[in-house]
């Protein structure tokens, strides 16, 4: 640098040096490279916070660390600058413990500042506040004022004023220079933050609540990045002077607050929940600032009873939520749910000492790897103080009701280097989890990854035996996909069932790729677990993924009468997809055999007045099967779900029409993966069904002229939902007709029309032209239209006038609320002049067209 300086390096070039980066901030695209010599990296704020209290005083540092990476996020953020870790040590140190706000951390500086200068003149004072010093140092309002001036004008350095220590008590540096004219001298604040600081000071103390409101008016952004990644308060120079604000003034100002919720009332009702969600976390860190009781309240009305977090990337709205969710008003939030970064929240929430949840749902993630000693796949060292704070933040929740957990695994191809494992951490931690809140649980779910590894000699036991401890149980969700999953399903599941009698939901998701075709529980135990599920006092529902269980558990539901909710899916979802779609419907696909749909037709005719809710997956269309549709029509069914037919005969279709057009009490129907004549034959069904609400379709369409009928019926249906996904063979008009239909229609809210994939090369002459007739009707509907919500179409004939029109329509059409077109190619898209208008004509509407393949 001192080469530059004096002309000796690169004496060509120009050069711009400054200790005030953001100063610069203007001329960054007139200059062709910008260097920034940084602050304190991560370790580097370890090492001096430790070489700051000595060997002799490690916990304290220990305890100033851990806080900076908790509760402390926002003192966190200046302490790369090496002059502010200092202050932070040395505050921590004066006090006895670290400052729980920037803003307090802050006042402790200037009272120490003020005692100093006092000090060096031999008279000792008393500072415990800012009032104190306005009192002891007449020269502290000019210097707030000068500071506000600072920041309101850019200006960071000082010329042309006077100003002595007695004034400034050492918060200003002075730099004396000569001149012809004589010496002159510059002011600048020890940093930035100092100047923030009292310039917000200024702000709390010497504007009435008017002003107050007039001046942040002029900096309040309540609006998005450029990048679209954080929601901003204020522009970035106001950011830290408005959180000062809050720290010293509390939000007392009723207008200001108003300027600050009102923004969060008026995107409540959109459909924008990222958008939503950004903002009330960046508020929620203001707010925590101010300690402000009553805006706590409201804030946490926004959140309601229930709060998710998940990829939230600036800790500090971390701290500000754990806060929130720690204070007296906090305690309205009953139900938790963690996402993601979990290593990050955890520290949070036990810090908070946060232990009035009903209902905490957690998804923790793994990496397995392969041990470089052993060979067999462990989980990260990380991972281990991962999973004991997890399980300290559970077992602390004395009225947890509901429990959620989801391992998420997935394998790295490198070796760690100890042999610590979080898997055998797990093994134990669980079970103990369990057991801890027995007395309190109601409802478990609990979801193994395939890559999770455990001792199954003593995981299984001790997983069983924290169950059955569990008396108040009432329902149980088990996902469990490690190897050997059937010892545990064979040994204890019996006990289980028996020893819960309040028990009422009993799901079960049994990893089958071993066994679908060995038999793995032996004819005691099977009979066994038939005698305590039909036994059981109280199970009404049940859900089953695995082919041998499903055939266990429906001769066991085929007798009882209490009967509501029965799944019965005898393979995974998407394996069993990709064979049917891929194999021409029935090869290598295991259906359930004609004596378990007899058994289910036994149960729906038992229960006939209390099931509600069937879902069957890969069934065999055969005799039985008919007889099930017949059964639908005397049923109380209300939900009614089949994943695809393995195979049919030629009675079928007539049964399914039957069955789905008479069965007045169904109210939402899903069907996927089936034939195109039997596509034909469902949809006459739903034609005649008047009870029917919400219909999802995921079927080959090709040559299914019925579906003009349908659309026809949709002018007079009862339909508030209709998802045609996956499909194939759905003809371009067809598509116009069922938009068309809308124009008369008054309970359709959702319609999704999505083909399964699309052509990757398709040129212009390839697509079919749209009559002006079909334009004008694709507009007028949507113009008409005062019901519809949301309306997805994605689909290769879709083109460029066809998107337009349905775009104009919808510029007419306020109660939309989500719009999306996929269009292909990408040279279709519509022009971008019209989205801009329906955006600014609809703000509220969340709009996505796209090239969509």
């Amino acid at each position: 640098v001192a080469d530059i300086i004096n002309g000796k390096a690169l004496p060509a070039s120009s050069f711009i040096i400054t200790s005030r980066p953001r100063a610069s901030a203007h001329l960054h695209d007139r200059i062709d490279r910008r260097i920034e010599v940084t602050g304190f990296e991560e370790k580097q704020i370890e090492e001096f916070t430790k070489g700051y209290f000595g060997e002799s005083r490690k916990s304290e540092a220990d305890t100033l660390l851990s806080k900076l990476e908790t509760t402390l996020t926002q003192i966190k953020k200046i302490c790369f600058i090496p002059l502010l870790l200092l202050m932070t040590c040395f505050v921590s140190n004066f006090l006895g413990t670290p400052p729980e706000r920037i803003t307090e951390l802050f006042q402790y500086i200037i009272y120490s500042s003020v005692r100093c200068h006092y000090e060096k003149k031999g008279r000792e004072v008393c500072v415990s506040s800012l009032e104190d010093v306005e009192r002891l140092c007449p020269g502290f309002r000019e210097l707030c004022k000068l500071a506000l001036d600072g920041i309101n004008n850019d200006r960071i350095i000082f010329e042309n004023i006077e100003l002595t220590e007695d004034d400034h008590f050492g918060l200003l540096n002075t730099i004396s220079r000569n001149s012809p004219f004589g010496v002159k001298k510059s002011h600048h604040f020890l940093h930035r933050t100092f100047q923030e600081f009292l310039a917000a000071h200024e702000l709390v103390k010497h504007f009435s609540e008017e002003e107050q409101v007039k001046y942040w008016k002029g900096y309040l952004k309540l609006t998005y990045n450029t990048s679209g990644c954080t929601f901003e308060i204020t522009d970035s120079k106001h950011e830290t002077v408005f959180l000062f604000f809050c720290g010293l003034g509390g939000l007392e100002n009723r207008a200001l607050n108003d300027l600050l919720f009102g923004h969060l009332d008026s995107i409540r009702e959109q459909p924008h929940e990222e958008a939503y969600s950004k903002s009330i976390h960046a508020i929620s860190v203001v707010v925590a600032e101010s300690r402000n009781d009553k805006l706590c309240q409201r804030l946490m009305s926004f959140y309601g009873h229930s709060l998710t977090i998940g990829n939230v990337n600036i800790r500090s709205e971390l701290s500000a939520i754990a806060y929130l969710l720690s204070c007296s008003v906090g305690e309205s939030v009953k139900m938790l749910e963690i996402k993601d970064d979990t290593d990050y929240i955890m520290p949070y929430l036990i810090s908070q000492e946060i232990t009035h949840l009903e209902v905490f749902k957690i998804t923790l993630h793994f990496i397995s790897q392969q041990s470089s000693n052993s060979g067999k796949l462990i989980c990260c060292c990380d991972v281990v103080d991962m999973v004991e704070k997890t399980k300290r933040f559970i077992c602390s929740q004395k009225s947890l009701k509901v429990l959620s957990l989801c391992f998420e695994t997935t394998e790295a191809a490198y070796s760690p280097e100890g042999e610590q494992n979080g898997f055998d951490k797990m093994t134990v931690c669980l079970p103990e989890i369990i057991s801890c809140l027995s007395g309190t649980l109601q409802i478990i779910e609990l979801n193994l990854g395939n890559q999770f590894v455990v001792n199954h000699d003593e995981f299984y036991p001790r997983l069983a035996c924290s169950l059955v401890t569990c008396h108040q149980l009432v329902s149980l969700n088990l996902s469990l996909f490690m190897s050997n999953t059937k010892l545990f399903v064979a040994d204890h599941l019996a006990k289980i069932l028996t020893k819960l009698p309040n028990l009422q939901l009993i799901a079960l998701r049994i990893c089958s790729n071993e066994w679908e075709a060995v038999s793995y529980i032996d004819s005691e135990k099977s009979h066994q677990i038939i005698e305590s599920i039909k036994n059981h006092p109280s199970i009404i529902a049940v859900y089953i993924h695995n082919l041998e269980l499903c055939e266990l558990f429906v001769k066991a539901c085929q007798g009882r009468s209490n009967m509501q909710r029965l799944a019965i899916c005898p393979q995974d979802a998407s394996n069993f997809r990709v064979k049917m779609l891929m194999k021409d419907c029935s090869k290598d696909v295991i259906p359930l055999k004609d004596e378990s749909l007899g058994c289910i037709v036994n149960c729906m005719k038992s229960s006939s007045q209390s099931l509600e809710f069937l879902k069957l997956r890969g069934i065999d269309g055969g005799s039985q099967c008919c007889e099930l549709f017949k059964c639908l029509t005397k049923s109380e069914i209300k939900e009614f779900k089949i994943e695809g037919f393995a195979s049919w005969d030629d009675h079928l279709p007539v049964c399914v029409e039957q069955g789905i057009g008479q069965c007045r009490s169904l109210n939402s129907l899903v069907i996927e993966v089936c034939h195109p004549k039997l596509t034909s034959y469902i949809l006459r069904g739903v034609i005649q069904n008047e009870s029917l609400r919400h219909l999802k379709l995921a079927c080959d369409f090709t040559g299914c002229d019925i579906l003009r009928d349908f659309a026809e019926h949709l002018e007079i249906s009862t339909l508030e939902s209709i998802a045609l996904v996956d499909c194939k063979g759905i003809l371009l008009d067809e598509i116009i007709l069922m938009i068309g239909s809308l124009r008369n229609n008054c309970t359709l809210k959702h319609l999704a029309i999505i083909m399964d994939s699309f052509s990757e090369h398709i040129s212009s002459k390839d697509l079919p032209d749209v009559s002006e007739d079909g334009l004008v009707v694709l507009e007028s509907a949507l113009k008409k239209n005062k019901v519809l919500e949301a309306l997805v179409v994605k689909q290769e004939d879709v083109n460029q006038k066809m998107a337009e029109s349905i775009l104009k329509g919808a510029l007419a059409n306020q109660n939309l609320k989500v719009l999306s077109l996929g269009l292909s190619p990408k040279k279709h898209l519509p022009k971008q002049e019209l989205i801009d208008e329906v955006n600014q004509c609809n703000p509220k509407l969340k709009l996505m067209v796209n090239h969509y393949y």
